[in-house]
């Protein structure tokens, strides 16, 4: 519940809401952020240093989650 810690330790990928997965590609409005982890996506860092992805698991099935700006994902 310290988003500021987390924040300021720069994880490459930030899963929330438990993991999401869904057919097709999503949306950062189709994320359920969880009452936890609203500090971390209210903070203007988060905001600055992060983009939404989705990442294409099997399928139709993707994950969504946030990844932090100039990180490179081999699957991009």
């Amino acid at each position: 519940t310290d988003g500021r810690y987390i924040l300021g330790e720069r994880p490459d990928i930030l899963l929330l809401g438990n993991v999401q997965t869904r057919r097709g590609r999503g949306r950062p409005g189709d994320m359920t952020i969880k009452l936890q982890e609203k500090e971390i996506t209210s903070l203007p860092s988060f905001a600055r240093d992060y983009e939404f992805i989705n990442i294409h698991l099997f399928g139709e099935i993707n994950l969504m989650c946030y990844k932090r700006k100039g990180f490179f994902l081999p699957l991009e």
